[in-house]
């Protein structure tokens, strides 16, 4: 039987006892990895604005506690993704949004446009992975107050 994947405790929904959240969050706690690796780009990522944007994003994450080195991957699709859409945006900059085909007269979109639409989308993806948006980072704080929330119950009771 298969069931769906487990989803961290920042992602759940429902009521959860205080017993339940405080297993999870050890569950949680066993399987955090490590950051060590992730303070530099990987030597691989060649790409200048992709290493810049890694070390913009990078110390942030670590800041927020949402990522380790099992994130390397995901992080680097997100700036490699942000390069190329920083990339085809300056293409459409300095080339116009339609033009004439040639051959035929008719006019048509710059190929760029797709392009640029392909990596936001990409962007927004390893983002939403890594914590780096809105709606992720909010989950992992909601977490951690009702991580907070349990502790204070632990030590003294509902009130």
């Amino acid at each position: 039987m298969k069931g769906s994947a487990r989803k961290p405790l920042a992602l759940q929904k429902g009521n959860l006892n205080v017993a339940v959240v405080q297993q999870r969050q050890a569950e949680e706690e066993l399987v955090k990895t490590a950051s060590d690796q992730i303070i530099r780009p990987p030597a691989w990522m060649k790409n200048k604005v992709a290493r810049k944007e890694w070390k913009r994003v990078v110390p942030q994450l670590l800041e927020i506690d949402v990522v380790g080195n099992l994130d390397m991957a995901n992080i680097a699709g997100y700036c490699m993704a942000f390069a190329n859409y920083r990339k085809a945006t300056e293409e459409l900059e300095n080339n116009p949004l339609v033009f004439v085909d040639e051959e035929n007269g008719t006019a048509a979109v710059s190929p760029y446009i797709n392009i640029q639409a392909k990596y936001a989308q990409e962007m927004r993806r390893f983002a939403d992975l890594c914590g780096m948006s809105v709606g992720s980072r909010l989950k992992a704080a909601a977490a951690k107050t009702k991580e907070k929330e349990s502790e204070m119950e632990s030590i003294f009771g509902v009130i």
